[in-house]
């Protein structure tokens, strides 16, 4: 987690955000709202890639393109 610049004790909370990000996908009335904030998560990812040089791949592109 350092390494991507993110305090060391991130994780659980990067977890908990991508939990309820799959909780609010599997309630039908939720689920616009939970794939909207999943489509942001995966987009923050890739950024987070990008930010240490380790992206760049085809298929992180078009899913950057997407989001």
């Amino acid at each position: 987690m350092t390494h991507g610049g993110f305090p060391s004790d991130a994780g659980p909370r990067i977890a908990i955000v991508a939990l309820a990000c799959a909780a609010l996908l599997i309630i039908p009335r939720s689920a616009s709202l939970g794939a909207i904030l999943a489509t942001g998560f995966f987009g923050g990812a890739i950024i987070a890639l990008f930010r240490v040089g380790e992206g760049g791949s085809p298929l992180q592109l078009i899913c950057l393109a997407l989001s």
